[in-house]
């Protein structure tokens, strides 16, 4: 994600200056900005235990999904679910359940809801953070995993 004050290009820095101060090969390494994660989801690759903080709900949420989270989620319950009706032992890898949900809510169409309202050049505080159809997008998607999450069909 961009995002100003985002790391991402300064990861081989960061790891040069703390390589260079002695970082232990193993252990746990303490990202106190998080932001979009990308420090720590450097650190993570290589191995250490990542303890992450961040003030912004945005990075809360990002934290849980690129470092709690340490496996890729089959999405079972859904995938078998009237939206889907698929068996998920018959794909093919543990990565084609992601694309099939990501295919599905990116075919969903627009949707002027909270993002729409309060982000985009159209709606009602005239902002520009997201295009148009992108917030709209971002309302759609958000739209439909609360409604799987309400039939408890992702958690």
């Amino acid at each position: 994600m961009k995002y100003i004050g985002n790391k991402k290009r300064l990861l081989n820095f960061i790891d040069a200056v703390v390589q260079a101060e002695g970082l232990p090969k193993k252990g746990t390494f303490i990202d106190v900005f998080a932001g979009t994660t990308n420090v720590a989801q450097y650190y993570k690759k290589k191995g250490y235990k990542i303890i992450a903080n961040d003030f912004m709900t945005y990075s809360y949420v990002f934290q849980q999904s690129y470092i709690k989270n340490n496996r890729v989620p089959t999405f079972n319950k859904l995938l078998r679910s009237r939206d889907f009706n698929i068996d998920p032992t018959s794909l093919k890898n543990k990565y084609e359940p992601l694309k099939i949900i990501i295919d599905y809510l990116n075919k969903l169409p627009g949707k002027k809801g909270f993002i729409f309202q309060n982000y985009a050049p159209s709606g009602k505080l005239k902002r520009q953070f997201f295009s148009n159809e992108n917030a709209m997008r971002i309302d759609a998607t958000r739209g439909q995993i609360d409604k799987w999450k309400k039939k408890e069909l992702v958690s």
